[in-house]
């Protein structure tokens, strides 16, 4: 999974809310099992999430124009506070 947090003044919130949210593709077009765009009780923290299905993909995402532009619309509007990368691991079934 990754996760981008970015703190952002309050008159630059809606531009960047907007541009992070162009960032979520289509359900058909999604590379990943779930995309993710999430405001947090802070007006002034904003949290995009995805998670992908392979490892591979998402090094390919990580390696993307739409990853650097998702980076820059973040650098550009707000302070990118954290990327968080996150292994999760798989799934156990139930006993």
């Amino acid at each position: 999974m990754l996760r981008f947090l970015v703190r952002v003044p309050p008159d630059k919130r809606q531009e960047l809310v907007q541009s992070l949210s162009s960032f979520i593709p289509e359900q058909a077009a999604r590379p990943c099992r779930r995309l993710l765009f999430q405001e947090l009780n802070d007006e002034n923290l904003v949290c995009w999430m995805g998670e992908w299905r392979e490892r591979a993909a998402l090094d390919r995402f990580l390696s993307s124009e739409t990853y650097r532009a998702l980076r820059g619309a973040a650098t550009v509007l707000g302070h990118l506070e954290e990327v968080q990368l996150v292994e999760l691991s798989a799934e156990q079934p139930d006993a």
